[in-house]
Formats: structure tokens, C-alpha cells, sequence
């Protein structure tokens, strides 16, 4: 019998940002980073992964909604038999209340929510990541879970991970089973 190990695809996106709008703002390599590391990751394609998928957005390309939606491209293209890679160079910056911002192209550091992208949404997209590769990766789904807020109450969560505990299963055979565990819905 031979078996021919199926080689996974490489979904890739690369930000760089060297021109700001605001040019007190400009650096004068994370454009060229971005791209290096994509250069060097399409060489790989043929060797490691059978297909290298790139997107990348530098300097004025690199806008807030392109970005998020390079964010949801990887949610939706990379399924669990490929491999996602993230890269971000240019600017960041925390807010007075310490929430990390990356500051895109057309970034307003006096209106970081509004133009910038939270650490939170790049955390949020490797979650779901995680989770399309492992659904046993706990920690992925309760961050699934969890945000943006999805009605799940906290008690009833600490209720499906006690219960996964100690019926020694995975918190996503609980909720698959949730009717065992005593959790109700409205």
C-alpha cells in the first residue's frame, strides 16, 4: 500500500505600512518586510504547500477595511487541512485605557476605534482558526464564544466546562450534548 501525503495550501496575509497619511508617521521598511516575508513564503509553494495564497496590502492599500476584510478571507478560505500565517509590521499604539491598536493607513491616533484595528480582531481571527484546525482547542472556543458577545451567559458556559470535566470530554462534545448538562436556554 503507498500513501502520498496531501501537502496543505498556505493562506497568507501581510501588512506592511511605511507611508502613513499622516506622514509624522512613516517608517522606512515595513512595506518592504511585508513583502519580503511573502516573497519568501511563495518560494514554498511546490515544497512544503501545495499552493501559496497571498494577500497583501502596504502602505496605502493598507486600510482598515482591507485589512478586516483580509481578516475574513482567512476565516472563510483556510479549512483544516491548511495552514493561515498573519503578518503585521508598521505602527502600534495603545489607547489611554491600554487597549493595542495597529495603526493602518489613514490611522487617527485621537480616533484609534474608529480607524485602527484592534488587537482583539486579530485575536478573534486566530481564534477561529484554531478552532477550524482543532475543535477541541478550549481556549479557542470560548473566545469564539465569548466575542463579540453571543448571548452565551457565563454561568451557563462555567456550567458546559464543569460538565466536560468531569465526563473527561472535550467542551465541544458538551455543547454538542448539551442537553445532558443541565444548561438551558431562554
Amino acid at each position: 500500500i503507498s500513501y502520498e501525503l496531501q501537502k496543505p495550501k498556505l493562506y497568507i496575509l501581510a501588512v506592511g505600512v511605511s507611508e502613513y497619511e499622516q506622514s509624522a508617521y512613516n517608517l522606512a521598511y515595513a512595506d518592504k518586510d511585508a513583502e519580503a516575508f511573502m516573497e519568501v513564503l511563495q518560494k514554498q509553494q511546490g515544497l512544503l504547500y501545495s499552493r501559496v495564497i497571498p494577500k497583501i496590502f502596504t502602505n496605502r492599500q493598507a486600510t482598515k477595511d482591507n485589512i478586516l476584510d483580509g481578516l475574513d478571507w482567512l476565516i472563510i478560505e483556510t479549512t483544516q487541512n491548511d495552514v493561515a500565517m498573519i503578518f503585521f509590521a508598521g505602527h502600534g499604539r495603545e489607547n489611554n485605557r491600554g487597549t493595542f491598536y495597529y495603526l493602518p493607513y489613514g490611522a487617527d491616533v485621537d480616533n484609534m476605534r474608529r480607524t485602527c484595528i484592534m488587537r482583539e480582531e486579530i485575536k478573534d481571527t486566530v481564534a477561529y482558526l484554531r478552532l477550524a484546525i482543532n475543535l477541541r482547542d478550549e481556549q479557542a472556543l470560548v473566545r469564539v464564544i465569548n466575542y463579540p458577545t453571543r448571548g452565551v451567559v457565563k454561568t451557563s458556559l462555567e456550567r458546559l466546562i464543569v460538565f466536560a470535566d468531569q465526563e473527561r470530554i472535550s467542551l465541544w462534545e458538551a455543547m454538542k450534548n448539551v442537553k445532558e448538562t443541565g444548561v438551558r436556554g431562554k
